[in-house]
C-alpha cells in the first residue's frame, strides 16, 4: 500500500499537484468531490476518537474514584462524562503545544514518583 501512495505521490508531483496534506492527495487521485467526501469523512472520525475518549477516561475516573449508585458500576460513567466535558471543550480551543511541552516533563517525573 505504501509503494502505491508514493507511486500515486510521485505521479501527481509529475503533473504538478503538489501533495501537503491526505485531502491534496485524494483531490489529485480520485477528484474535487472526493476532497469533499474526505474532510467530512476525517471530521467524523475525529468525533468519534474523541467520543472514545471520553468513554475510555469516563471508565478509568468510575473505576479509580467511584461515584453514583454502589449497587450499579455503570451509573457514575455518565457523570464522569458530564465532569470531563469542560476539559474536553478547553482542549478544542486552546493552543495545547504550551500544555503538551510541560506534561513530557512533568509525566515521567510522576511516574517516577508513583
Amino acid at each position: 500500500t505504501t509503494r502505491l501512495v508514493g507511486e500515486t505521490i510521485n505521479t501527481l508531483a509529475e503533473d504538478g499537484i503538489q501533495v501537503v496534506a491526505y485531502q491534496d492527495f485524494i483531490e489529485g487521485a480520485i477528484g474535487p468531490r472526493a476532497r469533499m467526501v474526505s474532510s467530512v469523512t476525517s471530521t467524523l472520525a475525529l468525533l468519534g476518537m474523541i467520543c472514545n475518549g471520553m468513554v475510555l477516561v469516563s471508565k478509568n475516573f468510575q473505576f479509580a474514584v467511584p461515584i453514583g449508585d454502589p449497587n450499579d458500576p455503570e451509573s457514575g460513567r455518565k457523570w464522569w462524562v458530564l465532569l470531563m466535558m469542560p476539559t474536553t471543550l478547553l482542549y478544542l480551543f486552546i493552543d495545547a503545544t504550551k500544555i503538551l511541552k510541560k506534561l513530557s516533563i512533568v509525566g515521567p517525573v510522576v511516574a517516577v514518583l508513583c
